[in-house]
């Protein structure tokens, strides 16, 4: 049987922690075909970004139609779209059906606190992109920058995700991996609304790539046939297995990290 496709539109890290590198490895130790379409050439490492690089749109569009006219995707996230014209891009694309299940991670500024979007970004990811996807992940400040609401409780981020879904998301997932204390996500869909406990593994922003790491493994799931919810909690369990199996290969943050032999169903890795 022939793996399942998966496609990640987002950024290159040369160090590996994040982007379209850190989402292959999630795709292949799924079981899945993953692929990549890259908007964005960054210089950094695991301690600091020191230049980031946009597509042309026309260059990101090239890629996109290219692959997906041979191989159309089960499922698909986004990343780092660095530009208004990539968000147009891929909503296009995602407008006309063509990216399978969307799931869209705006990445909007980095784990170091570096910009990693032009001004436009944000007003296109949220005027165009959100009304195009199943699920947006975005953190405490990201789910601000879109609902334009400052999330500080869970009163807060209610209000925010119902600020997006009205904007067309099907569905939210706001990550608490700022919050103090336990991460708590938010999951907001039709079917449900639900705070979901985590469990706090190192200190708040040590880590490296961990929202690409669960947004990658939720849309993996989804391409494997998983309801919004379900996808959401094994992704929440994969990126506490990877975060207790973390490595640091540099000076900087450390990177989550799955040994081999994950199994789908538990998100538990031989470590």
């Amino acid at each position: 049987m022939e793996p399942v496709p998966v496609l990640s539109i987002a950024g290159f890290d040369p160090a590996a922690g994040a982007g379209i590198l850190a989402d292959i490895r999630v795709f292949n130790a799924l079981g899945l075909y993953g692929m990549a379409v890259v908007t964005a050439v960054t210089a950094q490492n695991t301690a600091e970004i020191t230049g980031v690089y946009p597509l042309e749109g026309d260059t990101v569009t090239t890629q996109i139609e290219t692959l997906i006219t041979d191989i159309p995707p089960a499922a698909a996230k986004t990343g780092m779209l660095a530009s208004e014209a990539a968000v147009g891009t891929v909503a296009a694309f995602a407008i006309e059906g063509r990216l399978g299940r969307l799931v869209v991670d705006p990445v909007i500024v980095s784990s170091s606190g570096a910009g990693l979007a032009d001004e436009g970004t944000a007003g296109a990811l949220r005027e165009t992109l959100l009304g195009c996807c199943e699920l947006v992940t975005p953190n405490l400040g990201e789910a601000g920058l879109l609902s334009g609401i400052e999330v500080v409780d869970r009163e807060s981020a209610m209000a925010a995700a119902q600020v997006m879904r009205k904007l067309g998301a099907a569905g939210v997932c706001i990550t608490g991996g700022h919050w103090p204390g336990a991460p708590t996500d938010l999951l907001v869909t039709a079917e449900e609304s639900t705070f979901l406990e985590g469990k706090r593994i190192g200190g708040e922003r040590a880590y490296h790539g961990t929202g690409c790491l669960f947004s990658a493994a939720i849309a993996a799931y989804m391409a494997l046939g998983e309801s919004t919810g379900a996808s959401v909690r094994k992704a929440k369990k994969l990126t506490e297995a990877a975060l207790r199996g973390s490595i640091r290969p540099g000076k900087g943050m450390a990177i989550p990290w799955m040994g081999f032999g994950l199994n789908r169903e538990t998100s538990e890795t031989n470590l």
